[in-house]
C-alpha cells in the first residue's frame, strides 16, 4: 500500500493547505473563481481528514473497532453541506427550529471528522485502544492544524518509518 499521506513532511502539508487557502482569498480574482478555490480547498482540507482517518484506520491494533463507513459518510456530508451553504445561500445560512437539528448534527460531524484520525494514530502507537484522555491533546492538535500540524506529521513520519522498517506490529 502506498502511504502517501504518512511520508508527506509537515511543511508541504501546511504549505499546500495554506496556499489554497491565500488562493481561494485572492482579491484579483471573480467571486465565482475564489468560490471555486475555496471548495478546493475545502475538498482538499476535509479529504486530507478522511484519508488521514482512511489510512489509519488500516493499522488499527486488532479488537479496536471504529466505524470507518460513518466516518467517512460524515466527512463527506460536510463537503457536501459547506458547499450546499456557500452556492445556495452565499455563505450566509440561518436556520431554527427543526432545521436546526441538522446544524447540530453537521457539528458533531466535525467533531468526528477529527476524532478518528486522533484516536486511530493514538491506537496505531500505543497498539492498544486509548481511552479519551490518551488521545484528547491529538484531537486538539487536528482541529487546530495550523499549529498541531507541526505536531501530528512527524507521528505519522515516524509510523511510516516502522512499516517501512517491518517493525511496526498489530498487538492483539
Amino acid at each position: 500500500m502506498n502511504n502517501w499521506l504518512l511520508k508527506m513532511k509537515h511543511w508541504q502539508v501546511f504549505l499546500l493547505f495554506a496556499l489554497l487557502y491565500v488562493a481561494s482569498k485572492s482579491p484579483f480574482s471573480n467571486q465565482l473563481t475564489n468560490g471555486s478555490l475555496f471548495l478546493v480547498a475545502l475538498v482538499g482540507y476535509v479529504g486530507w481528514y478522511a484519508v488521514l482517518g482512511n489510512t489509519l484506520y488500516n493499522y488499527l491494533p486488532r479488537g479496536t473497532t471504529y466505524n470507518l463507513v460513518w466516518f467517512l459518510i460524515n466527512a463527506f456530508l460536510l463537503i457536501v453541506s459547506f458547499g450546499a451553504v456557500l452556492i445556495l445561500f452565499d455563505g450566509n445560512l440561518q436556520i431554527d427550529g427543526l432545521a436546526a437539528i441538522l446544524g447540530f448534527y453537521i457539528f458533531f460531524a466535525i467533531g468526528h471528522l477529527f476524532w478518528l484520525p486522533a484516536a486511530a494514530l493514538v491506537a496505531s502507537e500505543t497498539k492498544k485502544k486509548p481511552e479519551f484522555s490518551q488521545y484528547a491533546g491529538t484531537m486538539l492538535q487536528l482541529i487546530f492544524w495550523p499549529v498541531g500540524i507541526w505536531f501530528i506529521q512527524p507521528r505519522l513520519n515516524r509510523l511510516q518509518a516502522s512499516i517501512e522498517a517491518g517493525t511496526f506490529t498489530y498487538s492483539s
